[in-house]
């Protein structure tokens, strides 16, 4: 009788429970809802659900990007110093205070210092040629009316809803980021143990057909192909291998810790069925408006507007109050003085070689290209809001199509096994059923992979890529792993998955 390895035990059972138990399988398959993941992700990262998680969750990892990712620092910085723009355009509408002081010795040569002029007395400091002065000032101005200072005001507050735009669309392209890589370390994981299992089952193949040659039984025709189907597998499980490596360094990258990825959710992959995108393109469409690239976009055609409005403010008059005290004191009391003075100060721009009009018609033109801009970006995202919807479409039709096929070769699998136990069936066919199996996985978990990508670019697209939905993708794996922890523990007790 043919001996199982533990892993292969595992994906037998799997294959008996999707026949057994088909009522509770359809139940298992419906994903969770839009309702159930937005009340999980309002919850804490640490999740009750998926607190027996062996490794780290999308949340997880999306908490280590933001601890850890230095473009983020860097925006996080950057937007703080920009909040200081508003207070900078409001300091020039607010009255400027100063105060100065001077003290200053003087030496010259006069009339008052020469000793044959009429007002030469050397009983007067100032006829000694030196003389010590201080001065004091005190002045406030205030802007009465400036109207380029107050649309500057204006301007300021756009620029800084732009860095909080900037700063936003850079938060939720980290998640995309990390949630990117983390689904490929998965599914990198999930080729390495699914190749493995083909491998193991090859080698048996291999070892089968090697004992039938050697009795005089085999064809050698057949050994040299399932030799070469071996060494294919082999090497299949190499380069799966080596991408996974690549991905955790990405993934590392972007953490700055290594990744420790669920076993169960790596044997349990296959098993995953995601919830059907059930709204129409145009409601996606509707939504581009609320991505974060066409949203920074309008803020910056907003701050356009606003310098546009700042140079032409250019041509109005500006009035302004000042009030200032000084006080003058001198050894030569002819230089002692006290002066308080109160000045409106109106200046109206005539003409000034045409500057004013050239920097307006330079800022209407960068706002057109704002506007472009802001077209492109819309655009853009539609274009890519297409794309994703119809991947998933196409990916969603696939992932049944691939459900039902890995149920036929379960059934394959089963009926092989039963048929070896009654000696209607070889070893070989039961090699071969299992191996087929295994094929139909892969398939599955590379669809997967797309399909979830897909997922992702659309909801990134449409602004709507949050913890909330990273925290369903922790939900589909763990659904999958407790779905095929169940199973495997109603049909073996003694093997722990």
């Amino acid at each position: 009788m043919l001996k199982l390895t533990p892993t292969l035990q595992a994906l037998m059972l799997s294959g008996l429970v999707a026949i057994s138990w088909p009522a509770w399988a359809e139940e298992s398959a419906s994903s969770v809802s839009a309702n159930q993941v937005d009340d999980e992700a309002d919850a804490s990262t640490s999740d009750p659900r998926t607190a027996g998680v062996d490794g780290d969750t999308f949340k997880a990892i999306l908490g280590q990007a933001r601890s850890h990712d230095p473009d983020l620092r860097a925006e996080q910085m950057r937007y703080k110093g920009e909040q200081e723009e508003t207070n900078i355009a409001l300091s020039a509408l607010l009255p400027q205070v100063n105060v100065q002081g001077r003290f200053s010795r003087q030496d010259s040569d006069n009339i008052y210092t020469d000793q044959d002029s009429q007002y030469y007395d050397p009983d007067k400091p100032r006829s000694s040629g030196k003389l010590n002065e201080t001065y004091y000032q005190a002045s406030i101005q205030q802007t009465l009316f400036d109207w380029a200072k107050f649309k500057d005001l204006d301007r300021a507050d756009a620029y800084v809803a732009a860095a909080e735009a900037r700063l936003k669309g850079a938060e939720q392209e980290l998640t995309y980021r990390a949630s990117q890589a983390y689904l490929k370390v998965l599914f990198q994981s999930q080729q390495v143990y699914l190749n493995n299992n083909k491998l193991e089952s090859l080698q048996l193949k291999l070892a089968q057909a090697q004992r039938q040659n050697q009795l005089g039984v085999g064809d050698q025709l057949n050994l040299l192909e399932v030799q070469a189907r071996r060494d294919l597998a082999r090497a299949d499980l190499l380069q799966a291998k080596s991408d996974l490596s690549d991905a955790k360094t990405e993934l590392r990258k972007i953490t700055g810790q290594d990744v420790q990825v669920p076993e169960r959710w790596v044997k349990a992959g296959y098993l995953i069925e995601p919830q059907r995108v059930d709204s129409n393109l145009d409601e996606w469409l509707n939504m581009a408006k609320q991505g974060f690239e066409y949203r920074q976009a309008q803020q910056m055609v907003r701050e356009a507007k606003e310098q546009a409005s700042v140079q032409w403010a250019g041509h109005y008059p500006t009035l302004s109050l000042s009030l200032s005290y000084s006080d003058r004191h001198s050894e030569d009391d002819l230089n002692e003085r006290t002066d308080k003075t109160a000045a409106l100060q109106l200046a109206l721009p005539i003409y000034q070689g045409g500057r004013t009009q050239a920097q307006t018609r330079r800022a209407e033109a960068q706002m057109q290209a704002q506007m472009a801009k802001s077209d492109k970006a819309l655009a853009d995202a539609r274009q890519k809001i297409r794309l994703s919807f119809s991947r998933l479409g196409s990916l969603g039709e696939r992932l049944e199509a691939l459900r039902q096929s890995r149920q036929s070769s379960e059934r394959y699998l089963i009926a092989a096994e039963r048929g070896l136990k009654l000696n209607l069936r070889s070893q070989v066919e039961v090699l071969d059923a299992r191996t087929q199996l295994v094929d139909t996985q892969l398939k599955f978990a590379e669809a997967l992979n797309n399909y979830l990508t897909a997922d992702l670019d659309l909801h990134y697209q449409t602004g709507d890529l949050t913890a909330n939905h990273v925290g369903y993708y922790d939900q589909l794996f763990q659904d999958a792993a407790a779905k095929l922890k169940h199973a495997v523990s109603a049909e073996n007790p003694d093997i722990s998955i």
